[in-house]
């Protein structure tokens, strides 16, 4: 394999790892019961979160986009990608958010209140987050894997 190539999944990778990292560590240890010691819980939610987030976000992003040209052509540039990174911490948070709370609780009484928490915990920084790669961080990964 080339050393761009490898260079470009490194980028990926770490993003991936880094923004599943801290959004599941968020919600475990918002959410996580009473007794039950952090890394046991948060290892295996970040790990399947690994595995769903990855391909799904690309594909999710890819929908979102799609969509938002065919509904709302004329929105400026701008006002889109502030719409996507809304949009996309709103369902990423909400797959990531489900995925903990059936590693913490499974599909107990527990689950929807370990759901609503998990969103409370982390909704506000995703926000924030998906804003930002969607104005700063994503016209400069479009321009790198360009490369």
């Amino acid at each position: 394999m080339k050393k761009r190539t490898l260079q470009k999944i490194a980028v990926i990778a770490t993003i991936v790892l880094t923004m599943t990292g801290i959004f599941t560590s968020v919600m475990t240890a918002w959410s996580r019961p009473e007794g039950t010691e952090f890394l046991t819980a948060w290892l295996p939610a970040w790990g399947i979160a690994i595995c769903i987030m990855a391909p799904a976000g690309f594909i999710i992003y890819t929908l979102i986009s799609m969509t938002l040209s065919r509904i709302a052509p004329n929105l400026t540039s701008h006002k889109k990608n502030i719409t996507i990174g809304i949009l996309m911490a709103l369902v990423m948070e909400s797959i990531m958010g489900t995925i903990v709370a059936v590693q913490l609780v499974g599909f107990s009484t527990d689950f929807l209140a370990t759901l609503g928490s998990n969103l409370i915990a982390a909704l506000p920084f995703a926000i924030i987050v998906g804003v930002i790669m969607n104005l700063l961080i994503k016209p400069r990964l479009d321009r790198f894997m360009a490369s």
